[in-house]
């Protein structure tokens, strides 16, 4: 049977990499340092997408391992989108 948090993180994963895409399309157009940083910070969530994933299958008690690089991952991505809106265009 299927467990929640492995339907949250293929949720996870899938939005994410679906949103860095259609952002690396508009920096694509664009190209623009507000874009990319943006871009970044949805491929990072993408990353914690897949670390999260390989986690799930690797060690059945992942939440503690796995909590110190996904919470690094998303003060990156916080970080990427911080820049992201103080950056000039």
């Amino acid at each position: 049977m299927v467990s929640v948090a492995s339907l949250a993180t293929g949720a996870l994963t899938a939005v994410a990499l679906v949103v860095a895409l259609v952002a690396l399309r508009a920096w694509w157009h664009a190209r623009t340092t507000k874009v990319l940083l943006l871009a970044l910070g949805f491929l990072v969530f993408f990353v914690k997408g897949l670390f999260l994933s390989v986690m799930l299958f690797i060690e059945p008690r992942w939440a503690m391992e796995s909590l110190v690089p996904a919470v690094f991952l998303d003060l990156v991505a916080i970080g990427s989108f911080h820049a992201a809106a103080v950056a000039r265009a």
